[in-house]
């Protein structure tokens, strides 16, 4: 088998490529799944509605657990909502590089081979980096909303019992 002179670069940017990849598809996963729940949080006010729980049966003057466990759920619910819209705000990730006939000449015009190589797989690392701070806030924003979602509904079916 005959590998190519630059080999080792070819390999590195097919990787980064991948993982570059990979990082905008876990977006889309994010803004996805956050979709999906929001369109299913208004089964939460359904539930509210099914299960007669108005403001009428509510004692704010002596409130007693009951009513801190429905005051807690419309809060988180509230928080939820509000998680939920900021992470469908369009998210700007990072590209590798800019499509302009400048960044050509600065990265591949007369240039050798392995240079041209080297700077593109710079140009993906740089992206890659860019990206991680956006993709960590994203992810830490969908689990406080998921789990937001999963104490609401644990507070509403608690405060049946009560």
């Amino acid at each position: 088998m005959s590998y190519s002179e630059n080999f080792d670069l070819e390999n590195a940017i097919q990787e980064t490529e991948f993982y570059l990849l990979q990082q905008y598809a876990s977006i889309e996963t994010v803004k996805s799944t956050v979709r999906d729940i929001m369109s299913s949080a208004g089964l939460i006010i359904a539930l509210f509605g099914l299960l007669q729980i108005s403001f009428d049966n509510i004692n704010i003057v002596a409130p007693g657990c009951k009513e801190y466990l429905l005051l807690s759920a419309i809060g988180l619910y509230i928080i939820m909502f509000g998680v939920g819209v900021f992470l469908l705000m369009p998210t700007t990730m990072h590209t590798p590089m800019e499509i302009e006939k400048k960044t050509f000449e600065k990265l591949f015009y007369n240039k050798e081979p392995k240079r041209i190589l080297e700077n593109k797989l710079t140009a993906y690392l740089e992206a890659i980096n860019k990206n991680r701070s956006i993709e960590t806030k994203a992810s830490a924003l969908s689990k406080i909303f998921g789990f937001s979602y999963m104490a609401i509904v644990i507070l509403i079916i608690a405060s049946l019992f009560i």
